[in-house]
């Protein structure tokens, strides 16, 4: 994650424990020649496909939002559905139900993750590491801290997450709330790394063009370009925080904080701690679009046979 770059239109934006870079790599600007990461839905080389059938209910809308929402549900999961099979169709026969079948489908598992992931994308300022000592400075002990040495972020080892969380909230300001990376190893076990979040910030709304890619390097990274709307919304925030960090959130998830150098607009690359599957399933999530209201599954089968509901979805 320390190594993670977003570069933006003619701005560059820089991970924060790092020297500001000047100027853009000539590969940054997506090219027709560049190698993408995009094996067929069915996985080619894949030992074995499977049919997979999924029903959902959507909810978490008034009544009368209900049929709308359920359209743009069929969309999403669509778009999402199209990446993850050979053949793929999503129908819907009545408000607050969608079915998802999947033709040839190399990961069952994998494919019901990316369906129930809500997919959405933030922009938030984040606070510099010492404001966020300063907050958390008496009600959490100075030797509990991982040692971890970035600009932005705190580590602490997983066990010790919730209480964390729980003592340093009674600290927060308004709009300010922690944001956390996923567990990672070091020398010392589990680790959670967290941000201090201002309260400046956005959530992108509309359509996102992304594409996983491999640079000449092999260095992978995504791709995407943020809609007009997006793209206002994002200069305005650049524009006021430049020489701020600003993390980067997918589903409540920092995949990295970034020192602001320039306004920035449309174009957007992620780089960081990143494999090719991990690379491939964000563009498509990014592509698909969020989920536009809570997805609840109610039966999964594969090869016509009941599964249990994965835990925890």
């Amino acid at each position: 994650m320390d190594r993670c770059l977003i570069k933006a239109s003619a701005a560059v934006i820089v991970a924060a424990a790092f020297a500001l870079a000047s100027g853009l790599p000539e590969e940054y600007h997506p090219k027709v020649e560049t190698p993408r990461i995009e094996k067929g839905p069915g996985e080619e080389g894949s030992p074995r496909l499977y049919d997979v059938n999924v029903l959902f209910g959507v909810g978490g809308v008034a009544p009368e939002q209900l049929g709308a929402a359920t359209d743009k549900m069929v969309g999403v999961l669509e778009r999402r559905a199209a990446g993850l099979a050979t053949r793929s169709t999503v129908t819907s026969d009545a408000p607050g139900r969608a079915a998802v079948e999947l033709k040839g489908c190399a990961d069952p598992d994998r494919a019901f993750a990316i369906l129930m992931t809500p997919g959405r994308l933030e922009f938030q300022t984040v606070a510099e590491k010492q404001e966020f000592l300063d907050l958390v400075s008496g009600v959490w002990p100075a030797d509990r801290y991982v040692p971890y040495e970035h600009g932005n972020m705190l580590a602490v080892a997983a066990g010790d997450k919730g209480a964390f969380a729980g003592v340093a909230a009674t600290r927060l300001g308004p709009g300010q709330r922690f944001l956390w990376t996923r567990t990672v190893k070091d020398a010392t076990g589990d680790v959670d790394r967290a941000a201090l979040a201002t309260g400046d910030g956005m959530v992108v709304t509309g359509s996102i063009d992304a594409a996983a890619v491999k640079d000449s390097t092999g260095q992978i990274r995504v791709d995407f370009k943020l809609g007009d709307a997006d793209a206002a919304a994002f200069a305005g925030l650049t524009a006021r925080h430049v020489d701020d960090a600003l993390a980067v959130v997918f589903d409540d998830e920092v995949l990295y904080t970034a020192r602001v150098k320039e306004r920035a607009e449309y174009y957007v690359t992620i780089y960081g701690d990143l494999d090719e599957g991990r690379a491939r399933d964000i563009a498509l999530l990014l592509n698909s679009g969020s989920l536009p209201a809570v997805l609840a599954p109610l039966e999964y089968k594969v090869d016509g046979k009941a599964r249990p509901i994965p835990a925890g979805k």
